[in-house]
């Protein structure tokens, strides 16, 4: 198998952010129920890699007018997803790092950290700084854990729900860290 390529190292270690933050849904309360249906980094049109979840959003359709704890608590687990793989792949490598590249993310982050903040603008703004630090916090914490889920991801380009879950489960034999635990 070729060396894979800077592009490629850096896109593994954003998808594995994405994974990891994605996985560890699974023990925040009022947000159990995420699932992760696949992990890749098989390129396709306007994107280098996805991490596709289901159950994130399933009871809150209208997150504005629906605005419970549960509700709450998802955002802020969508918001965190959306953050982790700039921050994951900026900490493997920052010069591989373009606005364009998590353009989407970042402005997914801010439409859900929008309805959090009732849309107040210095509010979300400082809600996602915050938030930043303490994704980058979890990502510290398991970045051991990160860096062989890229590597995975380069050897096998793509993982299901069930491989994903075995995977963290069997290979690193963890459980998900909270982001309210010091790492």
């Amino acid at each position: 198998m070729p060396q894979p390529s800077m592009k490629q190292c850096a896109t593994a270690h954003h998808e594995a952010g994405h994974a990891l933050l994605a996985w560890q849904c699974r023990i925040r309360p009022g947000v159990s129920g995420v699932r992760i249906k696949s992990v890749s980094v098989i390129p396709g049109e306007g994107y280098e890699g996805r991490v596709e979840h289901r159950g994130l959003f399933q009871r809150c359709h209208r997150p504005d007018i629906n605005m419970t704890l549960a509700t709450e608590a998802r955002l802020m687990a969508g918001v965190d997803i959306c953050l982790a793989g700039h921050l994951a792949q900026r900490m493997f490598n920052a010069r591989t790092c373009r606005r364009w590249q998590s353009r989407s993310d970042y402005h997914s982050a801010v439409d859900l950290a929008g309805y959090i903040n009732n849309g107040n603008v210095p509010a979300t703004e400082a809600f996602l700084k915050w938030r930043e630090v303490c994704v980058q916090q979890v990502l510290q914490g398991r970045w051991p854990l990160i860096e062989a889920l890229a590597s995975e991801l380069l050897k096998r380009q793509r993982l299901s729900e069930g491989e994903l879950d075995r995977w963290m489960d069997s290979y690193f034999g963890v459980k998900p860290l909270s982001l309210n635990q010091q790492s």
